[in-house]
């Protein structure tokens, strides 16, 4: 409700994005969405920096889990399938990171930058070898992210939970631990009545001052 002005994409469902759009509004906050195929090598820079454009900065990246795509066994997986998931859950990723870090580091912004993965990067699935290592790789990833950008002020994370209700679980035996969640839709309800969501206390989120109440 006082929280982040948002700038998301989608794929192909719009009628999701505008959903999304309009709960955003509702709390007072602005939302822009762009349809975006983000396994495309050139499209992240593009929608980071129009999301800059838009909104003037950028403190939180957050990069969510995308589609699994094609899994199968290391007998059967094949070159498209391949270059599909690398591109949509690991190169994407990184390729949005890196250029909401520089604008961060450009606007001398001390921002966030979130990975949402997943446990197959920790532990191995049948059928798995390819998106669980590349979850693995977005996770170790992140550490060496975490290093190269401390000195900017920068934070870079992962989080990751195996359903809405294993992070609520989370989050009710945690309370105090998590500045930020990001259930799926049918689970933001359900925190709201038990409680388990707060308003930003703006105190503690000083580039707010950016913020055009306009």
């Amino acid at each position: 409700k006082h929280g982040y002005d948002v700038a998301i994409t989608y794929n192909s469902r719009l009628e999701g994005a505008l959903e999304t759009q309009r709960q955003i509004q509702e709390l007072g906050q602005k939302c822009w969405f762009y349809q975006a195929s983000l396994e495309q090598a050139d499209v992240p820079q593009k929608v980071v920096d129009q999301a800059h454009a838009d909104m003037g900065h950028i403190d939180l990246m957050v990069c969510n889990a995308a589609n699994g795509g094609v899994r199968g066994s290391i007998l059967t997986i094949t070159p498209e399938s391949l270059d599909s998931i690398y591109a949509l859950n690991f190169r994407n990723y990184i390729l949005c990171s890196v250029a909401a870090a520089r604008h961060m580091v450009a606007d001398k912004i001390p921002g966030n930058i979130i990975f949402i993965t997943s446990t197959h990067g920790s532990r191995a699935y049948p059928d798995d070898f390819l998106y669980g290592s590349l979850k693995a790789g977005i996770q170790r990833t992140a550490e060496s992210m975490a290093c190269d950008l401390g000195s900017y002020g920068i934070k870079v994370n992962c989080m990751y939970f195996t359903t809405n209700e294993d992070m609520m679980v989370q989050v009710r035996v945690s309370p105090g631990a998590y500045d930020v969640v990001f259930p799926s839709e049918y689970c933001v309800e359900r925190m709201i009545k038990e409680d388990l969501l707060a308003e930003i206390n703006m105190e503690n989120v000083p580039n707010a001052q950016y913020i055009d109440p306009s």
